[in-house]
């Protein structure tokens, strides 16, 4: 270490260690000197690891050294002889050349990089200085520069807008620029930074700031919400008069080939499905995550329960009285038909319960499905639970098509086969349409289409079932008579005989 301190005081030394042993780093103008190498057991100090500027090699400037220190041994010579010196070459006393022919020095040893680089800087200042001065072949413009009026030297331009630093070296002024990925920003204070936005933002890429996100809801005042409004008035009104309109009308042939009280129960289910739309709207609420599925689910369960159970008793005792069974009779008298629409509720309510008590949806952001926006709804909308209300409300629909269906050729008092084939296929197709949807967008117009489903949907299972019935009670008082379905019942005996 004092071998070293004495022979190189001033180069840049830097000790670290691993162990208790010492490495030693150390700049080219140390770390590569024979000077330092010759020094007596400095082999001893420990590991050193030099770091030094690659070679590089320009013409002319050994030509130049070796003219100019001829020129120094020459005027060194005319001094010592007390001869006339050479006026032109009265500069050339200030440089180190000038002292290293003095001392004999051979270029041999001399550090031809290092000079460069000290060259490279010189080189600079004095460009930088033309260039302010204004000077050309023939003079200067300026004759005094301010200080900060020379250009700084810079290793990389300026980064564009919101494009981070990537630093290349050990300085500063080193660096690439890389564009700031999508839902970050460019931190100002810290220029090698993209910062994450907040979960409720987003930005696009090279941005230098957070957006708030666009909030997609189905809001109560939109335009849309309010036509939807109307349409769910419409159709209460629809029902809510309807049963009434039944309920005065009870004991009518129409209202008894209907279902008679079970009529009611499908107009209150109907008028239930209905109100489920209500859910849709504003920002969800716990209460309407739970309610929004099950309630329309079980509501149209019902419907179809009592049109199945309706469209087997018909069928039964037009084509299959004289063979049925005996069993059967005991289940029409025994209240069996209001039994078995009751355990298809109870069934499907108890579906319904044990989805939302073991996966409950609740009110939720979705920050992924859209890289700006913001969809409010309720979560596990696509869940297990779900498939499973939906496969139990399937197998119901085909079961009420099937009975209905076996019933085509009845009398047209009670042959709903094509009305109750409407009802359904306009109910799958709206609800396939809005899974489709679903699928490829969550704005307020998906939003819109799942309300206007079911609106539609009820009004489907409305148009095809009581809106015939409504017409004849209403309009029709003359074929509301039990004389004239008598009728209708003989000539269908008659030409099946």
């Amino acid at each position: 270490m004092e071998g070293l301190a004495k022979h190189a005081p001033n180069y840049g030394i830097c000790i670290a260690y691993q162990g208790t042993i010492p490495v030693w780093i150390g700049t080219e103008d140390w770390s590569a000197s024979s000077l330092i190498s010759g020094i007596p057991g400095v082999h001893t100090i420990g590991t050193v690891i030099g770091v030094a500027v690659k070679y590089v090699a320009f013409s002319g400037f050994e030509e130049f050294e070796r003219r100019v220190l001829e020129a120094s041994m020459q005027q060194h010579n005319q001094e010592d002889s007390d001869g006339p010196v050479d006026e032109g070459n009265i500069c050339l006393q200030s440089s180190d050349l000038y002292s290293l022919a003095r001392m004999n020095f051979s270029l041999e040893e001399y550090d031809i990089t290092s000079s460069f680089n000290v060259y490279k800087a010189v080189y600079a200042v004095a460009h930088a200085l033309h260039r302010t001065l204004g000077c050309d072949s023939g003079g200067c413009s300026k004759t005094h520069v301010h200080p900060w009026e020379v250009p700084l030297s810079i290793c990389s331009p300026p980064c564009p807008k919101g494009h981070r630093k990537l630093l290349t070296g050990q300085h500063t002024c080193c660096f690439d620029c890389l564009a700031c990925p999508a839902a970050t920003f460019l931190n100002k204070s810290e220029p090698t930074l993209c910062q994450a936005c907040l979960p409720e933002q987003w930005a696009p890429p090279r941005s230098e700031e957070c957006l708030n996100r666009t909030v997609f809801l189905l809001a109560w005042d939109a335009p849309i919400s309010i036509a939807l409004l109307f349409f769910l008035a419409s159709c209460l009104l629809m029902t809510s008069s309807s049963a009434v309109i039944f309920l005065l009308n009870l004991n009518t042939p129409v209202a008894k080939s209907a279902g008679g009280r079970t009529c009611l129960l499908m107009l209150a289910a109907l008028t239930a499905a209905a109100l489920s739309s209500l859910c849709h709207f504003g920002e969800p609420s716990p209460l309407a995550c739970i309610l929004k599925q099950p309630l329309f689910i079980l509501s149209v369960s019902v419907v179809l329960a009592c049109v199945t159970v309706r469209s087997l008793q018909v069928v039964c005792i037009f084509k299959f009285a004289s063979k049925l069974p005996p069993a059967y009779d005991r289940w029409a008298k025994k209240h069996g038909p209001e039994v078995t629409i009751f355990l298809v509720s109870f069934i499907i309510l108890v579906i319904s319960v044990l989805r939302v008590a073991l996966n409950p949806p609740r009110p939720s952001q979705d920050l992924n499905f859209y890289p700006d926006s913001m969809v409010l709804e309720c979560s596990h909308t696509l869940s297990a639970g779900a498939g499973v209300e939906l496969g139990f409300v399937s197998l119901l629909s085909v079961l009420c098509f099937s009975f209905s269906y076996m019933g085509k050729d009845l009398p047209a008092n009670y042959n709903e086969a094509k009305c109750v084939t409407f009802s359904l296929m306009v109910y799958m197709m709206s609800w396939m349409s809005c899974f489709t949807l679903y699928l490829i967008s969550r704005d307020q117009f998906t939003m819109a289409a799942y309300v206007f489903a079911t609106l539609f949907s009820v009004l489907a299972f409305f148009a095809g079932y009581f809106l015939p019935k409504i017409y004849i009670i209403v309009l029709k008082p003359q074929m509301n008579t039990t004389a004239h379905f008598q009728n209708c019942i003989q000539m269908y005996t008659m030409t099946k005989q």
